[in-house]
Parts: structure tokens; C-alpha cells; sequence
């Protein structure tokens, strides 16, 4: 929906540009066209912001593997990130036929600011998720280490040939560093 809207604005852009000083009936449908296309692209843009923060914070609560803090923390940044992209799309959506260019290019600045913004947090959420799952894997990993020497001790007294299988618990543990 992005792409099809975002074509026909530049299409639009591109008839509007034919009709630079003129005041024809065609050249006025162009401009309410125009308008009408940079509404749907500024709103289009403002959805998919929304959805990058919606499914970084769903993901941020999912994890179990961050703190109740971290992720309290990270979330509330990210509502209030979802609040202002909504307050900027809620000025886009008050746009209509009659609105200006320099009202269109307003809500189009604000959106812009609002996705600047909220760029870099995403980036951080979305890292902060991964670390925590990776640093959950790493401990996961440790306590493994720790059972298969534990396994391995016990085999050793019953008196079995645990030579093969130090081998590849000692590369288990080279790797785990």
C-alpha cells in the first residue's frame, strides 16, 4: 500500500510540476490530487512507524529473559514514542482538499521529526532485545557446561570410558568462550 501510494504522489508531483504557474481547470484538479495522495503517503508513513514500534515493544514485553525494569522502562519509552507518531497522524488525518501546501508540508516535517526520533530508539529496543536473548543463551549455555562435567565425573566412578566424550565437552567449552 506504501509503494502504490507513494507512486502515484511522485506521479502526481511529476503532472504538477507541467502546470508551475498556471491556473487551468486541469492544473487545479492536479493540485487537489496532489493533496489528496500527500494525505495518503504522510498517513501510510505514520502506519508504518507505528508498526515498527508496536512490534519492537511486543517483543520487548514477550522477552523473558530482560528484567521487569528493563522492560518497563524500554516500554514506556516506546508509548510515548507511539503516543507522538499518533498525535502526528492524528494532524495528517485533519488534513482534506482544502488544506494548504504549507499545511501538508508541516504535517509532512512533523511526521519526519517524529520518525528521527524514534529511529535511534528503535534501534536500541530492537538491540537491547537481542542482547538480553543472547546473554539468556550464554548463561543457558554455562549451566549446561557445568551438568555435562557433572555427568561426566559421575560416569568417570562408575568406571567408565568417558575419554571420547571429554574431547567434546572440552570443544563445547573452547567454543563457549
Amino acid at each position: 500500500d506504501y509503494i502504490d501510494v507513494k507512486t502515484k504522489f511522485a506521479a502526481a508531483k511529476l503532472k504538477l510540476a507541467e502546470c508551475k504557474d498556471e491556473d487551468s481547470e486541469e492544473c487545479q484538479k492536479i493540485r487537489a490530487e496532489i493533496r489528496e495522495h500527500s494525505r495518503e503517503f504522510l498517513l501510510h508513513a505514520a502506519d508504518m512507524v507505528l508498526e515498527e514500534l508496536n512490534k519492537i515493544k511486543n517483543k520487548v514485553e514477550e522477552s523473558e529473559d530482560m528484567s521487569e525494569e528493563e522492560a518497563s522502562e524500554l516500554t514506556a519509552k516506546l508509548e510515548e514514542r507511539i503516543n507522538a507518531v499518533e498525535d502526528a497522524k492524528a494532524v495528517i488525518e485533519e488534513l482534506d482538499e482544502d488544506s494548504t501546501k504549507e499545511e501538508i508540508k508541516e504535517a509532512a516535517k512533523t511526521i519526519k521529526r517524529e520518525w528521527k526520533k524514534t529511529r535511534a530508539l528503535l534501534k536500541r529496543a530492537a538491540g537491547k532485545v537481542v542482547n538480553v536473548r543472547i546473554g539468556g543463551i550464554i548463561v543457558k549455555s554455562k549451566q549446561l557446561e557445568i551438568k555435562l562435567d557433572r555427568i561426566l565425573e559421575k560416569m568417570a566412578e562408575k568406571g567408565k570410558d568417558t575419554s571420547a566424550v571429554e574431547d567434546l565437552v572440552d570443544e563445547f567449552t573452547a567454543q563457549l568462550e
